[in-house]
């Protein structure tokens, strides 16, 4: 596994809005340049905090990447919210 391009991934995710519309659109794309495994992009796809954790991922930033998509959980009273992949991903 590629524990440090996994965590610079989703770091870089995290803050990179046009990553993260690639990341929706084009996921071979976005992770081109990455030395990942198939069950580490799953796991970024899945924003699964276990999943994430098992692939490499430090726990503040797994909980970080899962609450970015899982907005509902998280900010119930604020619908507008940044979360901005869709929800199916879930």
């Amino acid at each position: 596994m590629s524990h440090r391009d996994v965590s610079r991934f989703v770091t870089l995710a995290l803050e990179d809005h046009e990553l993260r519309k690639k990341l929706e659109s084009d996921p071979d794309g976005a992770f081109q340049g990455y030395d990942l495994t198939d069950e580490e992009k799953e796991a970024i796809l899945s924003s699964d905090e276990h999943r994430l954790q098992h692939a490499g991922i430090d726990p503040l930033t797994a909980r970080s990447w899962h609450a970015f998509h899982d907005v509902d959980e998280f900010a119930p009273d604020m619908p507008n919210a940044p979360g901005d992949l869709p929800r199916e991903r879930r």
